[in-house]
């Protein structure tokens, strides 16, 4: 038996001759799981957005081990450890070189406006290639100027504006912690959940505003290995020379490191759970609804056929074939319309947010099990349904 005689066994496609009957509700039925469909993948999109957000900052860096302190919790609340154990660290024949960072949260002055906002600092040595980034490899000997440091022109626009002087005058002086400095050079990194912005400055200043922080305390090594070298064999041999006060990771390991605490200590996940669960419960009841309605209001249709000798059967293939119709035509517009979204969201937020197979593949299974769901609720009416009560 052919596949078409099974789904539509009078000869006709009758489940969208039944939806296209009304054009209002088809489309209304449409825009539903439309809807739903970008609110999933807006948030899916986002979700991903923000893990890999950050990780900016580590991705950045020129190493493929990082060691930091027992304390460690975040990039931003990391601990410091001696400086010694970098030293030591660059004793092992596989390690090439040890870039030890200085990180804090401080305050910055807008230059305009004179307000004190929030904002992330990396300190380094700046011999030391510490950064892949273009921007601080370029500009990182500039730094040697104690009073300069480089702005991340991918921060966020809360720091007044900061790119428009530097682009108009080559420089912009403000303050940093009531000390003053020179915004010479740019880089691109971009904002985390933990900070808004960044800035790159020499060790030396570094230590020259922060007065109580000692030279010898640092917060990150990034170690850098010698071509060939295994980094989880390293990690793990590093591990075991200082049991006590380091942990150490390979790259990879510190990037999932810092994603689990941002996912599972922080709402995020909460959010984008809530958000989906929200989006199949609006795409459920639109489709319900119309089904419903389109069941009800042909209930008489649907008993002639039933009296002449149709089946339950086929009445519920035509539900479900009008759910995967509904299901097509609302979720290939809702695919298109959050790509057109994902691209502003990139150009207006400089956020990593970007259309995959994946998402399209998990929202499509749940706008799947979404339609079918209530196509079969739908159809509890018609089933039930006595031709002659009804005439």
């Amino acid at each position: 038996m052919r596949i078409a005689e099974i789904f539509f066994p009078l000869g006709i496609p009758f489940s969208w001759l039944q939806l296209t009957s009304s054009k209002v509700r088809f489309l209304t039925a449409s825009s539903g799981v439309a809807f739903s469909t970008i609110l999933m993948l807006l948030q899916l999109g986002f979700y991903d957005g923000i893990l890999d957000q950050v990780i900016h900052p580590i991705k950045a860096m020129n190493g493929e081990i990082i060691m930091v302190s027992k304390q460690f919790e975040q990039l931003a609340a990391s601990g410091s450890f001696s400086k010694r154990r970098a030293v030591q660290a660059k004793s092992l024949k596989e390690v090439e070189d040890v870039f030890p960072l200085y990180t804090t949260l401080c305050f910055i002055q807008d230059p305009v406006s004179n307000e004190n906002k929030e904002i992330f600092v990396f300190a380094f040595d700046p011999a030391d290639d510490v950064f892949t980034d273009p921007g601080i490899r370029l500009n990182r000997k500039m730094l040697q100027n104690e009073e300069y440091v480089l702005f991340d022109e991918y921060s966020e626009k809360i720091y007044g504006p900061v790119l428009e002087i530097f682009r108009k005058d080559g420089k912009v002086g403000t303050e940093l912690e009531n000390t003053h400095l020179i915004i010479k050079g740019l880089f691109r990194m971009g904002s985390t959940l933990a900070a808004k912005g960044h800035i790159a400055m020499s060790d030396l200043f570094f230590l020259r505003i922060f007065k109580n922080r000692a030279p010898n305390m640092v917060n990150i090594a990034v170690i850098k290995l010698k071509p060939g070298a295994n980094p989880d064999a390293v990690a793990a041999e590093l591990q075991s020379l200082f049991p006590q006060d380091i942990r150490v990771f390979t790259k990879d390991a510190f990037c999932k490191r810092e994603q689990c605490y941002w996912r599972d200590r922080t709402p995020i996940g909460f959010v984008v759970s809530a958000g989906m669960i929200v989006a199949m419960v609006v795409g459920a009841l639109v489709v319900y609804q119309i089904l419903f309605t389109d069941v009800s209001s042909h209930l008489p249709e649907y008993a002639t056929l039933k009296a002449i000798g149709i089946r339950d059967s086929f009445f519920f293939k035509t539900i479900i074939e009008e759910s995967l119709i509904l299901m097509v035509f609302g979720i290939v517009p809702g695919i298109l319309a959050s790509m057109l979204m994902y691209h502003f969201a990139r150009e207006i937020t400089n956020m990593p947010i970007y259309m995959s197979w994946s998402k399209i593949a998990v929202v499509s299974a749940l706008i799947f099990a979404t339609c079918m769901l209530a196509g079969l609720c739908s159809t509890k009416e018609l089933r039930s349904a006595d031709p002659a009560e009804i005439f």
